[in-house]
């Protein structure tokens, strides 16, 4: 419970008999105490955290300046070093008790499991000889370290960690398996799999919910604009598609109760609406106008709609 939540509450039992005042600072000062973290664990994943992007950097450097150098066998030895480092470090610091520990080595398992993609490929590149071949492989090992990670630490960021190479995943196959069309079939996947990972999060079978339903909405919004590319009307069926897709998951969040898919359907209504008219309307200014009213109104009507809802709310409370 945050505190602000706490405190209406508080106020609310005391108003009613519930509490006596006393009572209600004596819960107070005991919510505050249990509540301040310890400073030591937090320094120390602040620490663990600068210290991961010291050594981001420095790789990044030694990459971009001194990867030919290096050789094969050493960029290889490089890959696996830290691929090791972040998946071992990773693990032990999520065994621990501590919540700032399990956030640091969910984060150190992330960054292990691109590091064993890139691992992947870089070995698949000493072996294959199509150029398409490693970046298959490569998400495709990553995509079963980040399953196995999942399965054990069940966090939003271990999810991610899933979905990522999933989405390299499809690009790769793509590539490698068509020589035409790779757009469309790039696109109807990530349609299809957003709709099976938004409804897998919804029914509990991926885990965390919300952002198992913020993985599955980029993935459904992605779809369109990659399906733009191909011509259908200059794409502007398929950005029509996006923007009934926008307005169709913001009902499913009024449905459900859930707060991501309407923040993305919102996003997705702000990304499509204007494509969709300068595809299908080209220079007709009156529509975006008509457009813009219809949506001060929109505004307009929101506000008075919550600012009713709310004194209709308190007068129900009253006596």
């Amino acid at each position: 419970m945050n505190p602000n939540e706490l405190e209406s509450r508080l106020k609310d039992w005391v108003a009613h008999g519930f509490l006596t005042p006393q009572q209600a600072e004596d819960i107070r000062r005991f919510e505050a105490t249990r509540a301040r973290p310890s400073p030591a664990p937090v320094a120390g994943e602040v620490l663990g955290y600068i210290g991961g992007a010291l050594s981001l950097a420095a790789l990044f450097a030694i990459i971009t300046q001194f990867w030919r150098e290096l050789g094969t066998g050493g960029q290889i030895a490089l890959a696996a070093l830290v691929a090791a480092a972040c998946l071992a470090g990773g693990w032990a610091l999520s065994a621990g008790a501590a919540p700032q520990a399990k956030r640091l080595g969910c984060f150190l398992m992330f960054l292990g499991t691109a590091a064993f993609g890139f691992l992947s490929g870089l070995v698949t590149a000493r072996l294959a000889v199509d150029p398409d071949v490693p970046p298959l492989v490569g998400s495709l090992g990553a995509l079963l370290v980040g399953v196995a990670l999942w399965r054990r630490h069940r966090t939003s960021l271990q999810l991610v960690g899933v979905a990522v190479p999933l989405a390299v995943l499809v690009v790769a196959f793509a590539n490698l398996c068509l020589s035409s069309s790779q757009a469309v079939f790039v696109g109807f996947s990530y349609l299809v799999l957003g709709c099976l990972w938004s409804a897998a999060g919804e029914l509990g079978r991926l885990a965390p919910r919300t952002a198992a339903w913020a993985v599955g909405c980029l993935m459904m919004l992605a779809a369109p604009q990659i399906l733009a590319v191909d011509a259908w009307r200059s794409g502007g069926g398929y950005l029509v598609l996006g923007c009934v897709m926008s307005v169709a998951l913001m009902a499913v969040a009024l449905w459900r109760g859930r707060g991501a898919p309407l923040g993305f359907g919102a996003a997705g209504i702000v990304i499509f609406v204007p494509q969709a008219l300068h595809s299908l309307f080209e220079d007709v200014i009156g529509v975006p106008i008509a457009l813009l009213l219809a949506g001060v109104l929109l505004v307009a009507m929101s506000a008075v709609v919550v600012r009713v809802r709310s004194r209709l709310h308190m007068g129900g409370r009253g006596p």
